[in-house]
């Protein structure tokens, strides 16, 4: 199998590994976990992302967690845009028919076109992929069976969301569109893009916590939110 390893601190290529051996360059050390679990020396773990519901548990723990996903990095990337289509609509894919999504790396595919259970919204398998795909993001990293050829526009944008744990500018403002056309209540912790170059290139890995919510958010999102959202910065308990 050739594989591909997504970190949210450094993005990597994982080629013949099994289930049961660490990605290429070995897994982040963690000095906590020993003190914690005695003399296990594990350091990290890997799970099939049918095993979504043990993230919670895994996380308590203080174990580095990284999701297996045997489809290639569009199916990823799916999954990782699955939060911003949930947030823009209160309809079922299903119900919005022919209309395009625009996910990031892929051709525009009609809503009714995606795979049955993401289709409906009231579906429990649905809210529990949803919830995966906020866990994606909580990750470690993901590993994905896939290589550079094959996809490299998919690859480029699972890159960029996950390498870096940020969204670039244009996907905040249509996540702020979503969550203000719902109309719910909300807690949202926004982490700042860094600057591009113009090329278009990242001209740095690192967020700051030190930024103006107004200029990254559309304009005047913050005051009719107000009574109903909150907007963080960075980090949130």
């Amino acid at each position: 199998m050739v594989g591909r390893t997504y970190n949210r601190k450094k993005t990597r290529a994982a080629s013949n590994m099994n289930m049961g051996e660490e990605p290429s360059g070995g897994l982040p050390p963690s000095t906590e976990i020993g003190r914690e679990r005695g003399n296990d020396d594990r350091e990290a773990l890997v799970i099939n992302f049918f095993y979504n519901p043990a993230f919670p548990i895994v996380a308590d723990l203080n174990v580095p967690l990284y999701f297996y996903v045997p489809s290639g990095a569009s199916v990823v990337s799916v999954f990782l845009y699955l939060p911003t289509i949930h947030n823009q609509t209160d309809k079922s894919l299903r119900e919005l028919g022919n209309t395009n999504l625009d996910i990031p790396g892929l051709p525009p595919i009609h809503a009714a076109q995606m795979p049955d259970i993401l289709i409906d919204r009231n579906n429990e398998i649905y809210n529990e992929l949803l919830d995966m795909s906020f866990n994606f993001t909580n990750s470690r990293g993901i590993i994905s069976n896939t290589f550079q050829a094959l996809e490299p526009r998919a690859i480029e944008t699972v890159e960029e969301q996950t390498s870096r744990g940020v969204f670039p500018g244009k996907q905040i403002a249509k996540i702020a569109e979503g969550l203000e056309r719902s109309g719910q209540r909300f807690f949202w912790v926004v982490r700042s893009p860094p600057p591009m170059h113009d090329s278009g290139k990242w001209m740095s890995l690192s967020a700051t916590d030190d930024f103006d919510l107004d200029a990254v958010m559309p304009k005047g999102f913050l005051d009719r939110t107000r009574d109903r959202g909150l907007v963080g910065k960075s980090w949130a308990p």
